[in-house]
């Protein structure tokens, strides 16, 4: 290989992993798929509690957008969690529990009910340094890996977006996470 095409490739990884993000010491990819489809990292933000720092939260999207209907609309998403603790099985499953009922319509949650439980049914302890991805997708509905091993999915483009109207929606975890996602923080 010449060496003007080794500098082309040297100059495209460098300008790969400049676009990675990092928040809290976390380095956040450029780039995600989502059913053989490529992401675009939207943003990226801290979740905290209290004075804890819980997880690095990311959302990837067709395109770039500080609008969370726009985001809410796209049909497909991803959000990964970079856990920067430890947290039971049981305070994650509530945590869901009471995003979903934040961020979606009290006239949604008697439908979304038993795929909520399954939702949830589907997450076990975390340690600090797991991955908990959600792949968000119109046809298939939300599917979660933890640490790159798929723990299964939820029907419904109802559900999917259930899901990412907790991030997204009018109280998510924190105004500052939500602001990071949408590329505003």
């Amino acid at each position: 290989m010449d060496k003007h095409w080794i500098s082309i490739l040297a100059a495209l990884a460098v300008a790969s992993v400049a676009s990675a993000v990092e928040v809290a010491g976390i380095t956040v990819p450029p780039t995600a798929t989502v059913a053989g489809q490529k992401l675009v990292l939207n943003g990226a933000g801290l979740r905290k509690k209290a004075i804890f720092k819980v997880y690095v939260g990311a959302l990837y999207l067709p395109s770039k957008t500080t609008s969370a209907d726009a985001a809410l609309a796209s049909g497909v998403a991803k959000v990964t969690m970079k856990m920067m603790r430890d947290v039971e099985a049981e305070k994650l499953r509530g945590a869901w529990t009471e995003g979903f009922a934040n961020n979606n319509p009290a006239g949604d949650m008697p439908k979304l009910k038993a795929r909520i439980e399954r939702f949830n049914a589907l997450f076990a302890d975390t340690v600090e340094g797991d991955l908990i991805e959600v792949d968000l997708n119109g046809v298939a509905g939300a599917s979660v890996s933890i640490n790159g091993k798929a723990r299964g999915t939820v029907e419904g483009e109802d559900f999917a977006k259930a899901v990412l109207r907790i991030w997204l929606g009018p109280k998510p975890p924190s105004d500052d996470l939500k602001n990071g996602m949408l590329g505003k923080g």
